[in-house]
């Protein structure tokens, strides 16, 4: 069954190409191939991306006792990284393995040790905690960059939306969509563990 509504997908996005770029609906765009796990993998990066950046601010105060500038440096290191991380991960998955998910994966679990790092290491000093939050922003942020600027392209790519401008459209707006509301979601769940316990 799984193919046969592939099959109707690919027919009916080829279908809409004659149709000078016909739309799909919705529901028909999430059966698309790569649709959905795009959709879930930008939602979970943004939820780590974004949460790390606006609650790694309040852990620092309320867990750390950083002042106002120390926490500005934090969100800097943050960004700093994030940039960095875009443009070398990016010519990575580029230039060795010509697709993204090998360099993801390990992105963001590299990121992930750098996150514990800075749970276990922060009484070692500010400069420590600067240098792995912008390595936490190198992996994770490039990694969330990366994704989500390239998934509708990849996408793009395949039989199913090749040519139809309005389908790729709506596949865009789902990704979009998935990764603010993975943001949304994130958020809250970090909100109410801070309210318990740090």
């Amino acid at each position: 069954p799984k193919y046969r509504y592939e099959t109707e997908i690919v027919e009916e996005s080829r279908h809409a190409r004659a149709d000078e770029g016909q739309a799909i609906s919705f529901w028909k765009a999430w059966l698309i191939p790569g649709v959905l796990p795009f959709a879930i993998s930008i939602a979970f990066v943004k939820c780590s991306t974004y949460g790390m950046l606006f609650w790694l601010p309040t852990y620092a105060k309320e867990k750390l006792d950083y002042d106002d500038n120390a926490r500005a440096l934090i969100a800097i290191s943050f960004d700093i990284g994030t940039i960095v991380g875009s443009i070398s991960l990016g010519f990575l998955s580029d230039l060795i393995y010509k697709k993204r998910s090998p360099v993801a994966f390990f992105g963001l679990l590299l990121g992930s040790v750098f996150f514990l790092m800075v749970v276990f290491l922060s009484h070692v000093g500010k400069g420590v905690v600067y240098t792995l939050i912008f390595f936490i922003g190198f992996f994770v942020g490039g990694i969330f960059n990366i994704v989500a600027a390239t998934a509708a392209t990849d996408l793009a790519k395949g039989d199913s939306l090749k040519g139809n401008d309005k389908a790729l459209a709506t596949v865009s707006g789902i990704l979009d969509g998935s990764g603010s509301l993975g943001a949304a979601f994130g958020s809250l769940i970090i909100g109410e563990i801070a309210r318990a316990s740090w």
